[in-house]
C-alpha cells in the first residue's frame, strides 16, 4: 500500500510528453508568422514593463540580492541593473518582478492563467546558452503556444491546482528547445 510510485514507459503520460518534445524539436524560426512574431515581441515588451514597474519593490529587492550571493559559469542577467548570476537565481528573482504587480498578461479560457510567468525562465535559458533575440522570442513563443493550447483543454483550478502547471509545461518545452 506504501509502495512509492514508479514511471516506466507504459505510463499514460509518455505519449503525450513524446508529442510535446517533438513538436518542440521541430519549431523553428522559419515557419512563425509575422503577426505571431509581433504578438510575441509585444508580450515580451509587457512583460519588462511590468518587471521594471516592481523593481523597487521589496521582495524584488530581496531576491537580487541574494541573486548577488551566486555565480555561473554560465551566467544569466538581472533585469534592470546587468548584474550576472546563476540562470535560476535571475530566472527566479526576473520572475518575481515580472508577476509582483499581478499586471501581466492574462488568457481566459477553460484553464486561465499568465503565461508571461514563463517568459523569466525563457529569458535565463537563452541566455546561459549563449542564445539569440530570435531565439529568446522562438522560446517564448513554444511556450505560449503550449500555455495556451494545455489551458484551452485543461481545467486544473477543479482539481486544486493553479496555472503555474501551465507555466512550468510551456518554460520546460522552450529550455529544452533553446
Amino acid at each position: 500500500a506504501d509502495r512509492p510510485l514508479t514511471l516506466s514507459a507504459s505510463t499514460a503520460m509518455q505519449p503525450t510528453t513524446e508529442r510535446l518534445a517533438a513538436y518542440a524539436g521541430a519549431l523553428t524560426h522559419h515557419p512563425l508568422p509575422a503577426a505571431t512574431v509581433h504578438e510575441a515581441k509585444l508580450r515580451i515588451i509587457d512583460a519588462l514593463g511590468c518587471a521594471m514597474a516592481a523593481y523597487d519593490a521589496e521582495p524584488a529587492i530581496a531576491l537580487r540580492a541574494m541573486a548577488a550571493m551566486d555565480s555561473s559559469m554560465t551566467p544569466a542577467t538581472l533585469l534592470g541593473g546587468g548584474m550576472q548570476t546563476t540562470p535560476e537565481a535571475a530566472a527566479f528573482a526576473n520572475g518575481v518582478m515580472v508577476r509582483f504587480l499581478d499586471w501581466n498578461d492574462t488568457i481566459m479560457s477553460v484553464g486561465s492563467g499568465h503565461p508571461s510567468d514563463l517568459m523569466p525562465a525563457v529569458l535565463a535559458v537563452a541566455e546561459s546558452r549563449r542564445g539569440s533575440g530570435r531565439d529568446f522570442l522562438l522560446g517564448t513563443t513554444l511556450g505560449y503556444e503550449l500555455f495556451n493550447v494545455i489551458a484551452d483543454q485543461v481545467n486544473i483550478r477543479e482539481r486544486g491546482w493553479a496555472q503555474g502547471l501551465f507555466v512550468v509545461l510551456g518554460a520546460v518545452a522552450a529550455a529544452g528547445r533553446l
